[in-house]
């Protein structure tokens, strides 16, 4: 089985090698994409602006209110300008997938003649990045990369990169501003993050983040130069460019007011690196385009008419997709990509099935959007592919560039920590008797100590495990380990998925690490009662939960105000339980629990957390503790709510 996995490490001293080719790889995408433009913003916003505003500077907060303005800008699309140089390569790519039925068409005898012909006239890249696989010496370029391609699911690549390679030469009267949004969708908000690439800082209804320098919507003004749009600050006395490093934030879930200043502010830009091939072309199948052993880009597979006609007409979409597997031939390893990075699934796994039915559901309107790509090439190499970033920045006056840097880019260092994030498939047999295992494999087998779980139903029964090391050695003996319950038939499946914190969920940008110390002790905490005093009585299950509370910083008097909604959901089963409650407390209190991290990041004084993140930290708690099941999750609620009222009342409780 391969793992993909993405991990941070020094540059690998055989990558140095690849450096030529990834300079021939530069030198071919600079000819696709060197005029290559894309129009974020249409004529008619432009025409309206003009039409209705006779001055030279709008406010941009008066733009909020004009209703007309937001109707024009709900009709916006966005049209590509291709390159003469595009045009023409594409001709021969349909010349010889069409005529010559090729899968895999070698562009560079045809690149040869352009180099050879322009002669110094190609526009070269001034600076960005690139993001590649290195298999067995294969160069393989990612799908969506670059800075100007709007960094699509690989933004967080720039804090991986050192800061005079990501710096951007601003024009003295031009600034650069990052452009942050808290979007409606909460849960949305968690693939949206990246950090700071320059120094100041627009948060529209968002909060500023720390070292930025915020820049204020009020003192923002619209003006247009050669029917282009630019933004203005009159209190800086600056044209300002807005950016991003996701293309996540292009999404329509958010304003419209955030959408324009990005948009017009992206228009016209060069589509660096990301070359538009073939884009638009109304076919199934687009061939693999390589530049002698260098992949520009892989073979990808579009959903046809016939699938769209099946899904509207039966509306079985697996069944319909299925059918289009066959017809298409998609090899059973695919990767899915809803127009950045792929992710790869196995279209023989039923649970993989069902995650690429939710996502063509999703996008039903929109299924362009949706491709499948090759990644044959990846799983060549036995010991899993890795994901490298290629930075370069061409010398001011001069076509060379300087020496570049290449680093592998990590899908979670938001600790400065690598988070291994394992999805595991347990038999419901062995459900509770695979997460004794894995617990045990982890602590005593493995000595690693920040870990915590979570139960989940979504398709299907499921714990999520994470574990937090940098060594190779860990992840590989906690996949043999997988292996052997797979092989032993504990579990029906497993995989190594990349982790995103949720941090609009708990805020974690200024309590980031507080909360994972709180699930990794909560972990332990509850793994520790489960496995080694073996309780299932609804009264250790309150004691537990109190437990917990009370080690984080919530005393009885909120407690009591937070459960207050749910002291009617046990009937009159408390004082049923109420002898039992007391005497399980000795046996409970002496439950110790050994953790590497300061305990005084979980004293009261150090947490200021809200009803909201408390009921939350309490639901994941139940969850660890007792599995899904929010009826019993809600009982135990009522009941610590009478528990704890009662200490009024009751002495001798030694707290």
């Amino acid at each position: 089985m391969n793992i993909a996995r993405i991990g941070y490490e020094p540059l690998k001293n055989n990558l140095v090698n690849n450096r030529e080719k990834l300079n021939k790889s530069l030198e071919a995408l600079s000819v696709l994409t060197g005029d290559t433009s894309k129009a974020m913003i249409n004529m008619n916003i432009v025409n309206y602006l003009k039409s209705k505003y006779s001055r030279d500077f709008v406010p941009v907060c008066k733009l909020i209110y004009d209703t007309e303005f937001i109707e024009v800008l709900l009709k916006n699309d966005i049209k590509i300008n291709k390159s003469e140089n595009l045009v023409q390569i594409e001709n021969f790519i349909i010349n010889s997938m069409v005529i010559e039925n090729k899968t895999s068409v070698d562009i560079e005898p045809y690149l040869e003649d352009i180099l050879s012909s322009k002669n110094g006239s190609i526009k070269s890249f001034d600076q960005g990045e690139i993001i590649f696989y290195n298999v067995n010496g294969k160069i393989i370029i990612e799908k969506g990369t670059g800075s100007y391609s709007f960094g699509r699911i690989n933004g967080r690549i720039h804090q991986f990169l050192e800061n005079d390679s990501i710096s951007i030469k601003n024009h003295e009267n031009v600034i650069i501003v990052d452009l942050t949004c808290k979007p409606f969708d909460s849960k949305f908000a968690n693939i949206c993050w990246s950090k700071n690439i320059s120094q100041y800082e627009l948060a529209f209804n968002s909060v500023v983040r720390n070292g930025a320098i915020p820049i204020d919507l009020q003192d923002i003004y619209v003006g247009i130069e050669n029917n282009e749009i630019y933004f203005f600050s009159k209190t800086l006395n600056k044209r300002l460019l807005f950016k991003v490093t996701n293309s996540s934030s292009l999404s329509k879930r958010f304003p419209q007011i955030y959408l324009f200043l990005l948009r017009a502010s992206l228009s016209g830009l060069q589509i660096s690196l990301d070359p538009p091939i073939l884009e638009g072309l109304n076919v199934s199948f687009l061939p693999e385009i390589t530049y002698g052993d260098i992949i520009l880009r892989r073979a990808e597979w579009k959903l046809d008419e016939v699938f769209k006609k099946n899904m509207t007409i039966t509306g079985e979409i697996k069944k319909a997709f299925l059918e289009f597997k066959e017809r298409c031939h998609l090899p059973n390893l695919i990767g899915l990509s809803q127009g950045e990075a792929p992710i790869v699934y196995n279209l023989e796994n039923e649970i993989h099935l069902n995650n690429i039915e939710k996502v063509i559901r999703s996008h039903s309107g929109q299924l362009d959007r949706v491709s499948f790509i090759d990644v044959q090439h990846q799983l060549e190499c036995q010991e899993g592919f890795k994901q490298y970033v290629y930075s370069f920045e061409k010398e001011k006056n001069s076509q060379n560039l300087n020496e570049s840097s290449v680093s592998l880019c990590d899908n979670f260092d938001f600790f400065e920590e690598q988070c291994n994030n394992f999805y595991i498939y347990p038999k419901e047999q062995y459900y509770e008797i695979v997460l004794e295992l894995i617990i045990k494999k982890i602590t005593e087998n493995m000595n690693i100590n920040k870990w915590f779980y979570i139960n989940y139903a979504d398709d299907f029964p499921h714990i999520r495990f994470r574990f937090v090391s940098k060594e190779e050695k860990h992840l590989n003996e906690f996949v043999k380990f997988l292996n052997n319950l797979l092989q032993k038939k504990y579990i029906y499946n497993y995989k190594l998925q990349p982790f995103f914190p949720e941090i609009s969920r708990y805020n974690l940008f200024n309590r980031g690490p507080i909360v994972y110390s709180i699930f990794t002790y909560d972990s332990q905490l509850s793994s520790k009662i489960f496995i080694e005093e073996n309780t299932s009585n609804v009264s250790d299950h309150i004691l537990l939960l109190y437990s917990l509370l009370r080690k984080i910083g919530v005393d009885d008097d909120n407690i009591l105000k937070i459960f207050s909604r749910y002291k009617d959901k046990s009937s009159n089963q408390y004082q049923k339980i109420k002898k039992q409650i007391w005497d399980q407390y000795k046996i409970m209190s002496s439950i110790t629990v050994d953790t590497d991290f300061k305990s005084a990041i979980l004293e009261k004084n150090s947490l200021k957390l809200n009803e909201d993140i408390i009921l939350s930290l309490a639901h994941m708690h139940m969850n660890r503790a007792s599995g899904i099941d929010r009826n019993f999750e809600e009982k135990v609620y009522s009941l610590l709510y009478k528990f704890v009222n009662s200490k009024k009342y009751i002495g001798g409780f030694n707290e």
